[in-house]
């Protein structure tokens, strides 16, 4: 019986978990890594979506990003006024507060600023034309 490479990678984080001396940090690895394995599972019948839901899906994505970029800046301006190191807007810093990864993160952007830039320039609807504009620059801003 073949495994996928998905599982495989994933069976493989896990007993890397074995040898591991930092078992927190094996298990941050393995759940940011369990992305690969659980989004194709969240979405078996994905094809029976229809165009609206997929949209709603990506808008609720989007808006839950905005909500985690507006967490993120707040605190790190909170704790920078506390302490006054500017480091407090980088990398783990950053994004400390909600638990991701930064690289993780950085990549929600990149999809969400894709997906935004797409829709302003072939989108359907004219009437959010500048909320998604505003929404880019506030994306791209940190």
């Amino acid at each position: 019986m073949a495994v996928p490479q998905k599982h495989f990678y994933f069976l493989v984080l896990l007993l890397g978990l074995i040898y591991s001396r930092d078992l927190n940090t094996g298990f941050r690895v393995l759940e940011t890594s369990a992305s690969v394995l659980l989004i194709p599972m969240a979405f078996p019948n994905s094809d029976k979506l229809s165009e609206s839901k997929w949209e709603k899906i990506i808008q609720a994505f989007i808006i839950g990003l905005f909500i985690a970029c507006v967490i993120c800046l707040s605190n790190a301006a909170i704790e920078y006024l506390r302490s006054k190191n500017i480091a407090s807007f980088f990398y783990y810093n950053l994004t400390d507060i909600i638990k991701l990864q930064p690289t993780y993160f950085a990549y929600y952007l990149i999809f969400s600023i894709t997906w935004l830039i797409h829709n302003l320039f072939f989108g359907e609807t004219q009437s959010n034309k500048f909320s998604i504009a505003i929404l880019i620059m506030f994306y791209l801003s940190p």
